[in-house]
């Protein structure tokens, strides 16, 4: 299996689209609960809203809005494969876009946000920045491997422990928004390892000798 980041900010090459820069209003500081993973519930505003940002041109709509939040943006037509196929607890919070005069451009979109993150990577392979060597303080990781034997569920959507402001998807999942004709997905893959066919691999190189 594999799996990509999606990312948020969408296609940056694409400058007739648009990006949103600000958050759900009246959502204070627990915006950052939907940046990490944390549980938000009945916190989110009431009939939220998210205006477009005025330095920005772009204002063309698509299946995943790009965001400078860490935000999962999504269309609802979106949402429904997401929640299909998701075996991870989240939330989804709908809220409304306004244009550059305050006016309402479109109530399809949700924030997703599912809650927690995997410990899934592996430890020897990725590079990982900690904080004086504690390592429940991570200051950034280089390198991710994900370490497939850890995900014996294979989620759909899930975020990583150590850098929980990312979204991973599976490669099915993926597909899945390749066949719907989703827009504005952007994929990097993430490198993976699987110690039990690393190991068998190893134990057939050493037959040969």
């Amino acid at each position: 299996m594999k799996y990509y980041f999606l990312e948020v900010m969408g296609d940056l090459d694409d400058g007739a689209l648009l990006i949103l820069d600000e958050n759900p209003a009246g959502i204070g500081v627990k915006y950052c609960f939907l940046m990490h993973g944390t549980e938000l519930g009945n916190d989110f505003p009431e009939n939220a809203v998210i205006p477009m940002s005025g330095d920005r041109e772009g204002t063309k709509l698509s299946h995943l809005i790009g965001n400078t939040s860490s935000f999962l943006i999504v269309h609802q037509d979106m949402r429904k494969v997401i929640e299909t196929e998701l075996n991870e607890k989240a939330e989804y919070f709908p809220f409304t876009i306004l244009d550059h005069n305050g006016l309402e451009y479109s109530k399809d979109y949700c924030i997703i946000n599912p809650l927690g993150a995997r410990d899934c990577l592996d430890y020897k392979r990725s590079d990982i920045d900690y904080y004086k060597g504690n390592k429940d303080k991570v200051i950034g990781v280089n390198r991710y491997v994900i370490e497939t034997t850890k995900l014996v569920d294979e989620p759909a959507l899930f975020r990583i422990k150590e850098n929980p402001t990312e979204y991973v998807i599976s490669e099915d999942l993926y597909m899945k928004f390749q066949e719907e004709g989703f827009t504005n997905v952007v994929v990097r893959e993430i490198e993976v390892s699987d110690k039990i066919n690393m190991k068998m691999e190893k134990r057939g190189q050493n037959n040969c000798f």
